[in-house]
């Protein structure tokens, strides 16, 4: 990508297929044969059965270069016979719209539903609208618009509030449904635990995100309030989602969180938080990953937090970052490179 490009978007579509050699081929080609556009990282995974593209783009090149990608995607990959611990409703689960550098919101909301008709139309495939693209709060939610995941796409098309944004009452057997829309920057963000336990993975994290968990009683019945709605208990944590599941690859439980504002909730904070509820169940957490990029701001903002504990005040901005790196423990599953997984370097 060319550096002088004044506007900068960034997509980070979400694949319904694990390490694959041949697959991530076609996309990065998909992708960097616009000359505008340029994979920045690809992070595949096969417990989820599911890779993560970032990629940048701009404005002009937006639409061929996401539809190229969406295209290969759902000609290779075959829902049918798909499993993974990762809630998905089609080949391409999301695709998530990202402005980074000088396009506003609303400009790239135009450009998400440009991209939806024109996948449903030419592909054939049904699009929800989420995020900033979506047409009401509850669509919003990108949990709600999964829920039942592909299994369920059928019932969908019988529920008028749950048929799709485009391509309505269209079933596609083999790529299933797809949610496109913008959203602000996000981190994705795993904790890993010395413990091969789902459950307590999804205790914890039933106990950090946001929206917490319905309340039961003592024999799994849900309990509801005096106004027949479910009773919740709502998490230690703002902007922040999470879910628990086991790794077979890394042979260890993992948190696994999406953090929307940094702000409320450093990564340092759920790293510590995540270390603390860990403990309750006579578990350790052995380091973390990030899952894509991450900001630099993150990692500085979670140095200074540590050098702050160990009374130091002299670090430099690589020192800070190293030591965000050292106690987050970034190295614990592979080497983190800094200069391949800060989104400013790209910038």
């Amino acid at each position: 990508m060319n550096s002088n490009f004044e506007q900068i978007i960034e997509c980070v579509p979400n694949f319904s297929i694990g390490p694959d050699k041949r697959f991530i081929e076609l996309i990065c080609n998909s992708i960097n044969s616009v000359k505008s556009s340029k994979v920045l990282d690809i992070y595949s995974e096969i417990d989820t059965n599911r890779s993560v593209a970032t990629f940048f783009t701009t404005p002009s090149d937006f639409l061929e270069t996401s539809f190229n990608s969406i295209k290969v995607a759902i000609e290779y990959i075959n829902m049918e016979n798909h499993k993974g611990v990762h809630p998905r409703i089609g080949a391409v689960d999301v695709f998530p719209i990202i402005p980074i550098k000088n396009v506003s919101i609303e400009k790239c909301v135009f450009l998400s539903k440009i991209l939806a008709k024109k996948v449903s139309t030419e592909l054939m495939l049904p699009v929800y609208l989420y995020g900033y693209s979506a047409s009401s709060s509850f669509r919003a939610r990108l949990e709600n618009l999964r829920r039942g995941e592909y299994e369920g796409l059928k019932k969908k098309n019988f529920n008028q509030n749950l048929i799709p944004d485009y391509g309505k009452k269209l079933f596609n057997k083999q790529s299933g449904a797809t949610i496109i829309g913008v959203r602000n920057l996000l981190v994705a963000y795993n904790i890993n635990l010395n413990t091969s336990s789902k459950e307590i993975a999804q205790n914890i994290a039933k106990k950090i995100r946001e929206s917490g968990y319905i309340k039961t009683d003592k024999k799994g019945k849900i309990l509801y309030d005096i106004n027949n709605q479910p009773k919740r208990s709502y998490g230690k944590l703002k902007n922040c989602k999470a879910i628990g599941w086991y790794s077979n690859y890394y042979k260890k439980a993992q948190v696994s969180f999406n953090v929307t504002n940094l702000s409320d909730t450093p990564l340092h904070t759920l790293f510590d938080l995540t270390y603390e509820e860990a403990l309750k169940y006579d578990v350790k957490v052995s380091g973390s990953e990030v899952v894509g990029l991450v900001t630099k701001s993150a990692l500085l903002d979670s140095g200074k937090f540590y050098s702050k504990k160990n009374k130091q005040n002299k670090y430099n901005e690589n020192q800070l970052i190293e030591l965000a790196v050292e106690k987050l423990g970034l190295n614990d599953l592979y080497h983190f490179e800094a200069n391949k997984k800060i989104i400013e370097n790209f910038i």
